[in-house]
């Protein structure tokens, strides 16, 4: 996909809704670009998947997300908190949509973070006034924060290998790929057995001198490091004894 100007997440299960806002949008002559999403499940997986996050060209994060409140399975309102609680996306305005005008919900939604709560009108002309007025306010009125397409800028890289031997060379293009912005002496975490942990990072470190590579033998030491020192990317292998999670 090639990055649009403005591009916009609607998440709404509603086909008919969805419709509405889609048709409310072009009689608005709106430059918006929308993408849809039936459900929260499958917008966080297009926000933080992990073919995603390595593909941001083809998978650009939105400039603005339409969220309706009423969802199957995650509900809006939890959506809402779950991309406040993430660095990739905690700047990203929030538009709520609603077919209730309840005070307590109106006010709840704006404790949990969106940055506007409108309801949703039933006529179609209604609608496209009110898109049109979304559309001047957030695409020419208001300032909203660059969209980055990688998280490798501003916030730790995490990725894993089921085989060091194999994924070595892959990876270090990777690892070239998403801290390429950096103009400093990057750092670089590597979580794996010792015998792995010494042919990665001799590997990794004859690719590119500017990288300094830490290493642990265990998800605990790790984080034992990660409590002491930030780094701009983690490698964890999948035959840690001790798992492979690691909550960052």
């Amino acid at each position: 996909m090639q990055t649009p100007e403005f591009l916009v997440m609607h998440i709404e299960d509603d086909d008919h809704h969805a419709e509405l806002i889609r048709t409310a949008i072009e009689q608005s002559y709106s430059r918006w670009h929308i993408i849809r999403f039936v459900d929260a499940e499958s917008a966080i997986d297009y926000l933080y998947g992990q073919l995603q996050s390595t593909r941001r060209a083809e998978y650009p994060l939105p400039s603005l997300v339409l969220l309706d409140l009423t969802l199957p399975g995650m509900g809006g309102l939890e959506f809402v908190g779950h991309l406040r609680s993430q660095r990739l996306t905690r700047t990203i305005p929030i538009v709520a949509l609603s077919a209730t005008r309840s005070q307590e919900e109106i006010e709840h939604a704006y404790q949990v973070g969106v940055s506007s709560f409108i309801v949703k009108p039933t006529r179609l002309r209604e609608l496209a006034i009110k898109i049109a007025e979304l559309n001047m306010y957030w695409s020419s009125t208001a300032l909203v924060p660059p969209v980055h397409d990688s998280a490798a800028s501003s916030e730790t890289w995490v990725a894993s290998l089921s085989s060091v031997c194999t994924c070595s060379r892959r990876m270090g293009k990777n690892l070239d790929y998403h801290l390429a912005r950096t103009d400093r002496m990057v750092s670089l975490l590597v979580v794996m057995s010792e015998s792995e942990d010494a042919a990665f990072a001799k590997a990794i470190l004859g690719r590119n001198n500017d990288w300094f590579v830490d290493s642990a033998s265990s998800m605990a030491s790790a984080l034992d490091l990660l409590k002491r020192k930030r780094y701009d990317a983690i490698v964890i292998s999948y035959n840690l004894r001790d798992g492979c999670c690691l909550s960052l």
